[in-house]
C-alpha cells in the first residue's frame, strides 16, 4: 500500500483518502458481484487504513463506491443534494 492521498467528496467536503487507487486496483482483481459486497470490501478496506468518524460511515462507504466507479470508467452522476458555490468576478 502506497502514501498516496486522493481527494474524495464526502458530502459538502473534501476528504484526503490514503491508499484509494491500490484499494482498488485489489477490490478490482477479486471480481466480486454485486454493488453492496463491491462498497463494503471497499469501505472495510478503507477504514482500515483512514479514520472515518461513524456519524457518517454511510457517507463514506457511498461516496467510495461511486469513486471506484468512476475509477472502473463508468459515468457517474454526482450528488445533487450538494451545491457547488463559484463566485465569480470583483468590484
Amino acid at each position: 500500500m502506497g502514501y498516496l492521498v486522493t481527494q474524495v467528496r464526502i458530502g459538502a467536503h473534501k476528504v484526503g483518502i490514503t491508499g484509494l487507487e491500490d484499494t482498488f486496483r485489489e477490490v478490482q482483481a477479486l471480481e466480486l458481484s454485486g454493488d453492496d459486497a463491491l462498497a463494503d470490501e471497499i469501505f472495510a478496506r478503507v477504514k482500515a487504513q483512514n479514520y472515518i468518524p461513524s456519524g457518517v460511515e454511510a457517507e463514506y462507504r457511498r461516496a467510495m463506491f461511486m469513486e471506484f466507479r468512476r475509477f472502473c470508467g463508468e459515468q457517474v452522476v454526482d450528488d445533487p443534494q450538494v451545491p457547488e458555490i463559484r463566485i465569480y468576478g470583483g468590484d
